[in-house]
C-alpha cells in the first residue's frame, strides 16, 4: 500500500514539474514579447489600425529669365469617403452626386466597397471653391475634403510646348513639367488616424500630420518679352498663309542660351484633354528633323573660299537644266521598252551570273558513267541536258529560285532606278511610303508601317512553309560527299 502511495505521490510531483515548466515557457515568452518586442507589434497594430489621406505636394513654379511666372499652382480640393462611417450610403450618393453632377448609382457602387477609404477621381479631384463649399454645408458623415492643387498656366498657349503640362496627380506628362518631374514635384504628406474595424476613431490615439514639402521651382532661359514677339509673328503668319505648320526659335549666339521657342499650331496646357495628342507629344523646333536645303549652301561656299578651293571671281558653273545617262543599262532596256514594266524586274533577274555559275557547278558532279550510258543509248546532248543533267539539278535550281527570288522581293536599288511608275513599283519601295503618306508633321504611324512589314513578310514565310524540304535540300548542298 505504501509503495503503490508512493508512485502516485512521484507521477504527481513529476507532472507538477512538466505543468511549471511549460507555465514558465508561456510566462517568458508573452514577457519576452511585450518587453522585448514591444515595440515592433506595436508599429504592426499600428500599420492595421492607421489610416492615411495623401496630401499632395505642390509642384515648384516655372519661371523665365526674369522671374516672370509661367507655371503656378491653384488650390483646390479633392473628395474622401469613409464607407465604414457612412450610414445611408444612397443618400449620401444621391446628395454629393447631384452637386458634382456625377451619377448617383455609379457614385453609390464605388462608396459601397468594403474597404477603409475610397478617394473620388475625375469629378472628384481638383473642386473649386464653391463645390467644396456646397458639399461641406452638407456636413455628411464620413464625406472628407482635403487640400489639393491644380497647375495652372497663366499665359494659356504660350510656350505651351516647351512647359508640356502635368496630370490630375501633379506628375509631369509633357515637355518641361515631364523632364524636370523628379525636382518639381516635391514630396507628398498625409493625414494620418487610428480607425477601428468598424470606422470609429480610436480616442487614446492622437492623429498626426505629416506636411508635403513643395517641390523645386525652376527658372529658364526664355525671356518672356522675346517669346511673346516671336508668339505673335509666328500666330500673324500662321493665320495669313495657313501653312500645316510653323516654328521659330531665338537664340543667343554668345551663348548659346534659347530665349523664345514656339510652333503652331500649339495647344493650352490648362485644358490639355480637349486636344489631339499629337499636339502636345512634339515640341517641333526640338524634334522635327530640319532638312536645310539651299540655306546650307552659304555654309558650304563659306568653307571653300576658306580652303582656298574656288575663286569667286574667276570660276563659274552652268546649269544645262538636264542630266546625260551613261549607264548602258538604262539604256539597253529604255530601247527594248522595258522601263516602268515588270519585264524589267524579272527577266533581269532570271538572267543572272550566279545562276549559271551555280548549276554549272553542280551538273559537273553529275557521275560521267551517268552520261555515257545515255550517249550509248542514243541520247543526243540536248536530250542528255533536258531529261538527265537539268532534272537531277532540280535542288540547284530550286536553290537558285529561292535565293534569286529572295534577292528581288527585298530588293530596292534596281525598282528604284528602273520603275517611276507606282503602279508597277514592287511591295518594299511603296513600304516606306506608308510613313511619308500617312504621317503628319507631329507623328509616324508607326503601327501602319509594322503592319506593312508583317504583310512584306507573310510571302517569304508561307514559301518556307511550302517548300521548305526543297531549301533545307539547298542549303546542304554539296556538303555530303557520296
Amino acid at each position: 500500500m505504501v509503495i503503490l502511495l508512493y508512485k502516485h505521490t512521484k507521477r504527481i510531483v513529476v507532472l507538477e514539474i512538466i505543468f511549471s515548466l511549460f507555465i514558465s515557457i508561456i510566462a517568458f515568452k508573452l514577457c519576452y514579447l511585450q518587453i522585448c518586442k514591444n515595440n515592433v507589434y506595436l508599429a504592426m497594430a499600428s500599420d492595421m489600425w492607421q489610416r492615411s489621406f495623401p496630401l499632395l505636394a505642390p509642384r515648384g513654379y516655372i519661371y523665365d529669365t526674369n522671374m516672370i511666372t509661367l507655371a503656378s499652382n491653384i488650390p483646390t480640393f479633392s473628395l474622401a469617403f469613409m464607407p465604414y462611417q457612412i450610414k445611408d450610403k444612397y443618400e449620401v450618393a444621391s446628395r454629393v452626386g447631384e452637386i458634382l453632377g456625377v451619377d448617383r448609382d455609379e457614385l453609390y457602387n464605388k462608396i459601397n466597397k468594403n474597404i477603409s477609404i475610397v478617394r473620388l477621381n475625375g469629378a472628384g479631384r481638383n473642386i473649386n471653391d464653391d463645390i467644396a463649399r456646397r458639399i461641406s454645408l452638407l456636413n455628411l458623415e464620413g464625406v472628407y475634403l482635403l487640400q489639393d492643387s491644380k497647375r495652372y498656366y497663366p499665359y494659356d498657349n504660350m510656350l505651351s510646348n516647351v512647359l508640356g503640362f502635368s496630370g490630375v496627380d501633379n506628375q509631369g506628362l509633357a515637355g518641361i513639367e515631364a523632364y524636370y518631374d523628379n525636382y518639381l514635384k516635391g514630396t507628398n504628406g498625409s493625414l494620418n488616424y487610428y480607425m477601428d474595424a468598424k470606422g470609429g476613431l480610436f480616442s487614446n490615439l492622437e492623429s498626426n500630420i505629416v506636411s508635403p514639402v513643395s517641390g523645386l521651382s525652376i527658372s529658364l532661359t526664355v525671356d518672356f518679352n522675346i517669346q511673346s514677339i516671336l508668339e505673335r509673328e509666328l500666330n500673324n503668319a500662321y493665320v495669313k498663309y495657313n501653312p500645316s505648320s510653323i516654328m521659330g526659335m531665338v537664340m543667343n549666339p554668345n551663348t548659346g542660351e534659347i530665349l523664345a521657342m514656339s510652333n503652331y499650331p500649339n495647344y493650352n496646357p490648362n485644358n490639355y484633354k480637349e486636344y489631339d495628342s499629337y499636339l502636345y507629344n512634339f515640341n517641333l523646333p526640338v524634334w522635327k528633323s530640319y532638312e536645310p536645303g539651299s540655306t546650307f549652301k552659304v555654309f558650304s561656299f563659306a568653307a571653300a573660299l576658306n580652303e582656298k578651293k574656288i575663286n569667286m571671281y574667276k570660276d563659274t558653273y552652268y546649269d544645262t537644266g538636264s542630266v546625260k545617262v551613261v549607264s548602258p543599262l538604262y539604256i539597253i532596256f529604255s530601247r527594248l521598252h522595258w522601263i516602268n514594266t515588270y519585264t524589267v524586274q524579272i527577266v533581269p533577274g532570271i538572267a543572272n551570273v550566279f545562276g549559271m555559275f551555280l548549276l554549272r557547278q553542280y551538273m559537273l558532279g553529275i557521275h560521267d558513267s551517268v552520261l555515257e550510258s545515255a550517249r550509248l543509248d542514243g541520247m543526243g546532248e540536248l536530250g542528255i541536258f533536258a531529261k538527265i543533267a537539268f532534272p537531277m539539278s532540280a535542288p540547284a535550281v530550286g536553290a537558285f529560285l529561292i535565293l534569286q527570288g529572295l534577292a528581288k522581293w527585298n530588293d530596292f536599288l534596281w525598282p528604284v532606278i528602273f520603275v517611276n511608275d507606282m503602279e508597277y513599283q514592287p511591295l518594299m519601295v511603296l513600304l516606306p511610303l506608308l510613313t511619308t503618306e500617312s504621317s503628319s508633321i507631329f507623328a509616324t504611324p508607326w503601327t501602319l508601317e509594322m503592319a506593312g512589314c508583317t504583310v512584306a513578310t507573310l510571302p517569304i514565310f508561307l514559301l518556307f512553309l511550302l517548300f521548305q524540304d526543297t531549301i533545307m535540300q539547298s542549303v546542304t548542298l554539296g556538303s555530303v560527299k557520296e
